[in-house]
């Protein structure tokens, strides 16, 4: 029989704890089912579908805002680990309590917008939308732990991760 370190007991433990909390994202009365996220920059679209049920990153890019996207065009499996860890970085940047808009008048017709639907199992879902230099304060935070759960910049309007 194989003996166990306290390193290896750690790791199994932390693996439990994060499939425990991916899981639930999955299993309680009104979890996120979904979140989609929409850019639009001149003419160009891009939708990203996260989707917490399926376990998979969705990425469709349309060359002009106003066609419908027909179908994604790549896809990436999501680990239980990384949706825990997002999961635990959308409730302490505090993504839930984003208002509804971010806009400053002179904004309006911003040549950039953005947008996010999140979707619960209760069939509810939340929005918030803003346009090109006007954001929530915690931002750079979930565009990083987007980036760390999908791979992808799913925010056009910002750098890429450093």
């Amino acid at each position: 029989m194989k003996k166990f370190k306290t390193y290896d007991i750690i790791l199994i433990l932390l693996g439990v704890f994060l499939s425990t909390i991916a899981a639930g994202c999955r299993n309680t009365e009104n979890s996120i089912t979904v979140i989609i996220i929409r850019n639009y920059y001149f003419e160009n679209y891009s939708e990203h579908k996260v989707d917490f049920v399926k376990k998979e990153y969705l990425r469709a890019v349309s060359i002009h805002a106003l066609d419908d996207v027909e179908e994604y065009t790549y896809k990436s499996e999501l680990t239980d680990e990384k949706i825990a860890a997002f999961l635990l970085a959308v409730e302490k940047y505090g993504m839930l309590s984003w208002k509804e808009e971010y806009f400053l008048p002179k904004a309006i017709f911003s040549d950039y917008s953005w947008s996010i639907i999140i979707h619960y199992s209760d069939s509810t879902e939340k929005r918030s939308l803003g346009a090109y230099e006007n954001y929530p304060e915690t931002w750079d935070d979930i565009y990083e732990a987007f980036f760390e759960l999908t791979g992808d910049f799913v925010f056009n309007a910002k750098r890429p991760i450093d």
